[in-house]
């Protein structure tokens, strides 16, 4: 059987985990907060505000420009455009740790594109001996991308560290 794949954009699949991720998080903060006021001290509700903590953590993310699809400088590299195919979810209810890894491999997937396009741009900048100010700009722009993915590493490592509480 074909696995069906879905064609996204970085800037789309960022957006559509970052979004997937902060879902997860409400679901979850209302669960804790319709919960009975008994069982609001309890290990459950504990364990509840732990998730929606690192789940809040990883939403936190900043997307840099060039990444996000839109740049008001025409020498910023726009990197949010690359395109990439992802498997389409076959599950129709999915539990929220599975919604969790869906989003996670979705971010990572993203950011695995914009690598393969960023690092051989940024090479061939950096062999260079002599680089005019449009290229060192360029440069420059590309490494700040770059410095960027480390903090959407991290948010992804945030929230694949998440442990759902059970229903019980």
């Amino acid at each position: 059987m074909k696995t069906k794949m879905t064609e996204y954009s970085v800037a789309d699949a960022l957006d559509n985990g970052v979004n997937d991720l902060e879902s997860l998080k409400d679901e979850l903060q209302d669960w804790l907060d319709n919960m009975p006021e008994n069982f609001q001290s309890g290990e459950k509700a504990g364990q509840l505000q732990e998730a929606i903590d690192q789940l809040d953590s990883a939403c936190a993310v900043t997307i840099p420009e060039g990444l996000d699809g839109t740049t008001d400088d025409k020498d910023q590299p726009t990197l949010g455009g690359v395109r990439f195919q992802f498997p389409a979810s076959t599950k129709r209810r999915m539990s929220r740790a599975d919604r969790c890894s869906e989003a996670t491999a979705l971010m990572r997937s993203a950011l695995d594109a914009v690598k393969e396009e960023l690092e051989p741009m940024m090479a061939a900048l950096q062999n260079l001996d002599d680089l005019t100010d449009e290229q060192q700009a360029k440069l420059d722009a590309l490494e700040t991308v770059n410095d960027g993915l480390g903090e959407i590493e991290q948010a992804i490592d945030d929230a694949e560290a998440v442990e759902f509480p059970g229903m019980r």
